[in-house]
């Protein structure tokens, strides 16, 4: 009884949170302009997207697992299955993306996984996703400059900002959870860098 009440109130929450993303979403659309979109869409590329996103969704938890193994947590493909989908449907629903990860380490604590190492699965996660990011950038930036001198005239900057900011935070995450010694050193020396600075002022 008590797991039949539970799923009732999760999917109650689930039905809650989409009423209330749609609602945002549409509140100031045209109905009759959005379905109008939605029929003169091409269906094959509608199937496309599912399956891209469905593949995207397997291999998040491909890595999620294969992480997992090797700090000795033994899960199932359908938990990490789901650990992605939980990812994937906050990081939708939450500003900024920004409630995917924290509901992703509450759901892998609930089976009984550590936080501080739910938290190191993520990152090792989040390093994959950006170290891809960087190399679609640089692949264009070698391989296909007409395409970004074509489709980012006026924006070069904000293109070329982001693979410098992706860089950092790959090469950031790779030493934090690698080489905990040096980040602490790394860390630390901003810190005197930074007190020397406030000193001199």
């Amino acid at each position: 009884m008590k797991k039949k009440g539970k799923v009732f109130r999760n999917a109650l929450i689930f039905i809650i949170l989409i009423a209330l993303t749609f609602y945002i979403l549409l509140k100031d659309q045209n109905p009759m302009e959005i379905l109008k979109i939605i029929s003169s869409a091409k269906v094959e590329f509608v199937l496309i997207g599912i399956l891209c996103m469905f593949i995207y969704i397997v291999l998040e938890a491909v890595n999620i697992r294969r992480t997992l193994k090797n700090l000795n947590e033994e899960t199932t493909f359908l938990q990490d299955i789901k650990y992605a989908l939980i990812g994937f449907f906050f990081s939708a629903v939450t500003p900024a993306a920004s409630g995917g990860q924290p509901m992703q380490i509450y759901y892998m604590r609930r089976n009984k996984i550590s936080v501080p190492v739910a938290t190191v699965v993520l990152m090792v996660v989040t390093i994959t996703y950006k170290a891809v990011l960087v190399a679609v950038g640089l692949w264009l930036l070698i391989f296909d400059r007409s395409f970004i001198s074509n489709k980012l005239t006026g924006i070069l900057f904000v293109f070329y900002l982001g693979i410098a900011l992706n860089v950092f935070c790959v090469v950031a995450m790779i030493v934090l959870v690698f080489n905990q010694t040096l980040a602490k050193r790394i860390v630390v020396s901003l810190i005197k860098f930074l007190e020397k600075i406030q000193k001199n002022e």
